[in-house]
């Protein structure tokens, strides 16, 4: 976090092992809560490569997000 001069909090400025860290425990609880162990996959974006569970119906989803997949579509 990062302080003004008078100590006070200015914002807060996560760093990428925070990020990664966050992510990785909100996806395992989603697993540990739906029990859906067979359906984990990692991003096949370039350079992502975030895991993530697909709930799609087919399960047959390629891209951790949008952002990804647009990414990808352009390239």
């Amino acid at each position: 976090m990062e302080y003004h001069a008078s100590g006070s909090p200015l914002r807060m400025v996560p760093d990428l092992a925070e990020q990664l860290a966050v992510r990785s425990v909100a996806e395992l609880l989603d697993l540990a809560a739906t029990g859906d162990w067979e359906h984990p996959r990692l991003c096949t974006a370039d350079p992502c490569k975030d895991a993530f569970v697909d709930h799609s119906r087919p399960s047959k989803r390629q891209f951790c997000s949008t952002r990804c997949a647009n990414r990808a579509r352009h390239r």
